[in-house]
C-alpha cells in the first residue's frame, strides 16, 4: 500500500464508482436513453417505396404490410393502458373535476367497440379504483357509466 498515492487512489476509485453508476443508468433507463440517441437513415425504412435496384423481399406484402385488426381483448387493454396513463397525468396536473371526467370521456370515446361489450362492467371498477388510487376525484360507478354517454 506504501506504492499507491492517496490521488490514485482517489481517482481510481472515482472512476471505479462513475463506472458503476454509468452501468446502473444503462441498465435501469437504457430504454428511455434509447430515445435520446439520434436515428440513422435506415430507421425511417418504408417497404412501400423500394428503391429500383433493390430486389423485393419475397413476401413482402405478407411480413411487413399486413397486420390483423385488434382483437376486442386487445381494444380492451389499449383502453387501459390509456385510462392508467390519463388518470396519471390528470393526477399530477391537479385536474378540476368537469376537466378530468372530459379527458376520461375522450379517452373512453377512442374505443366506441367497447361501449355496451361485457368488458365496459370491468372497465368502469377500474376507472374508479384508478381514481381512488390516485386520489384524482372520487368517481362511483355510475358516474364511471356515464362517461361512455357524454360527448366530449
Amino acid at each position: 500500500m506504501e506504492n499507491i498515492s492517496w490521488t490514485t487512489f482517489g481517482i481510481s476509485t472515482t472512476l471505479l464508482v462513475l463506472c458503476y453508476y454509468l452501468v446502473v443508468i444503462i441498465y435501469c433507463y437504457g430504454y428511455e436513453l434509447k430515445g435520446i440517441i439520434p436515428k440513422s437513415a435506415n430507421d425511417n425504412y418504408n417497404p412501400l417505396f423500394i428503391d429500383e435496384n433493390q430486389e423485393p423481399e419475397e413476401n413482402a406484402v405478407e411480413a411487413k404490410a399486413w397486420h390483423e385488426p385488434a382483437s376486442e381483448n386487445q381494444e380492451v387493454d389499449n383502453l387501459i393502458d390509456e385510462l392508467k396513463e390519463g388518470i396519471g397525468f390528470a393526477s399530477d396536473h391537479e385536474y378540476q373535476p368537469l376537466a378530468f371526467k372530459e379527458h376520461l370521456t375522450s379517452i373512453i370515446q377512442k374505443f366506441p367497440n367497447l361501449k355496451g361489450s361485457d368488458f365496459q362492467p370491468a372497465i368502469n371498477e377500474l376507472i374508479v379504483k384508478e381514481c381512488n388510487e390516485y386520489g384524482v376525484i372520487k368517481l362511483t360507478e355510475d358516474e364511471a357509466m356515464l362517461l361512455w354517454d357524454s360527448n366530449p
